[in-house]
């Protein structure tokens, strides 16, 4: 696997870009402390947006950090033929990060609220996790996947949901979650500082993407300086699965901006596909890098 950057965009419309995805060439984006949907055309020109949750904060924003849902993780699924867009809360606080959002991507009026308590209860439960946060979503033709950053305690994991049993449990049509088969991931470290999981994405059935970072804390709520960040490639047909990694740079330095999500924008064959990443600068506008991926 190799990873070029191929050009950067500064994108100042969308605070603090936590999750990226690409639907009939159109790109949606979420912000971790923003209440909406910015939906930008191929030529990376705002559109429109769509509010998930009531907010004093208009499109731009940011909502506090006490305050903020803390969306981070977001994933494009087709489910009885039609096409939607699910966002998910860390799970990092209680309550207000403990909430997810079903969009309706043939009509964007219809938003539907998900609560996550019972699912997050049951993997912290399940896995032993000392403090969760989910930060990547992905699907495929029948699964859901998540992944959980540990950069603290080193409990990176994937997790594999059956699709049709997670989504009914959201809906409130199953009272119980199910449990997902569980991957745990030895990201390694850099610089001291452990890497953990930020975003996910799928490449096809065999492989997904993901984004990592290095930062420089000691803790999974407040942020510390970025050390770096990578691509990864997880193939599923290891098993357990297995993951490449090649850390981002861009005109000859390294990307000290924390990659947070990444889509596929083109396949150009069945070896080279053309990536959007989303970064989070923090109090700095955030970004979008184009980027060439070759397996």
């Amino acid at each position: 696997m190799t990873i070029e950057i191929i050009e950067k965009y500064p994108l100042s419309i969308v605070p603090s870009i936590s999750g990226i995805e690409v639907w009939e060439e159109k790109i949606y984006l979420i912000g971790d402390d923003s209440a909406y949907v910015y939906i930008m055309d191929a030529n990376l020109q705002f559109l429109q947006t769509v509010q998930l949750f009531k907010s004093r904060r208009k499109p731009g924003e940011k909502i506090p950090k006490l305050l903020k849902a803390d969306l981070e993780a977001m994933a494009v699924f087709q489910w009885h033929e039609r096409p939607f867009l699910l966002m998910l809360g860390s799970g990092s606080l209680a309550v207000q990060r403990e909430r997810g959002y079903l969009l309706n991507l043939h009509d964007h009026s219809q938003v539907l609220t998900v609560d996550l308590s019972k699912l997050y209860a049951m993997l912290q439960k399940e896995y032993g996790i000392e403090e969760l946060n989910i930060e990547g979503l992905t699907a495929t033709k029948s699964n859901l996947y998540m992944v959980q950053r540990g950069n603290l305690h080193g409990d990176n994991y994937l997790l594999k949901f059956d699709m049709e049993a997670l989504i009914c449990h959201l809906l409130g049509h199953e009272a119980l979650p199910p449990k997902p088969i569980s991957f745990p991931f030895d990201l390694g470290g850099y610089q001291q500082w452990l890497l953990g999981f930020t975003g996910l994405h799928t490449l096809n059935e065999q492989m997904l993407l993901a984004t990592l970072t290095v930062e420089a804390t000691d803790s999974t709520y407040l942020d510390g300086q970025v050390m770096g960040s990578f691509v990864g490639l997880i193939d599923l047909n290891s098993h357990p699965p297995v993951i490449e990694k090649q850390q981002l740079a861009f005109q000859g330095a390294h990307i000290l901006e924390k990659a947070e999500s990444l889509a596929v924008w083109q396949q150009k064959s069945d070896h080279e596909y053309i990536l959007l990443l989303a970064t989070d600068n923090d109090d700095q506008p955030s970004s979008i890098y184009k980027a060439r991926l070759t397996v």
